[in-house]
């Protein structure tokens, strides 16, 4: 849904300052992994790639490419981190890595999650998915066939404790 209010131009609410602080550090952590990344290979940094869906073409940036594969960099708060380095990797990000792929026409998919409490790092290999991308791509179909007035149904509800399941703290 947040897609589809991109889409049709809604205006974001106004992030407090203790969200915008909480991405500038991930902004900083990234900034400084690609300092480092430049050294090991890593190449293509923050090109922009695109898939054409229905004749509609979808923009993305990359966070660069080691080898035959995409690589993004994720700061994550402990708790994120934890979860990532438990299940392998978090859903939505799972998603964008394979958006990535398609663009470029790779197999393969590093996310390199960096916890923003202790700079530990944790790699998590992701490979292409048909069944995934099916579902990105009728995700993407549902906000172009949208309008204004009737936008997708939202695809979450809300936990016991009023939040969203990715909703954070800020």
């Amino acid at each position: 849904r947040a897609l589809a209010y991109q889409y049709h131009d809604y205006t974001p609410s106004v992030l407090n300052w203790r969200a915008l602080l909480v991405f500038r550090v991930g902004d900083m952590i990234e900034e400084t992994f690609f300092e480092f990344a430049k050294e090991i290979g890593i190449t293509d940094q923050q090109k922009e790639v695109s898939v054409t869906i229905d004749g509609t073409e979808i923009k993305g940036h990359i966070d660069g490419i080691y080898k035959d594969a995409v690589v993004d960099i994720k700061s994550a708060a402990d708790h994120s981190f934890k979860t990532a380095k438990r299940y392998g990797d978090i859903g939505s990000y799972r998603e964008q890595l394979h958006f990535y792929m398609k663009a470029l026409g790779l197999e393969k998919a590093v996310a390199v999650y960096i916890n923003k409490n202790t700079c530990a790092m944790h790699c998590v290999n992701i490979e292409f998915d048909e069944a995934i991308w099916q579902q990105i791509e009728d995700r993407f179909r549902s906000v172009l066939d949208s309008t204004k007035e009737c936008l997708p149904d939202k695809e979450y509800s809300p936990l016991k404790s009023g939040n969203l399941p990715w909703q954070c703290s800020y």
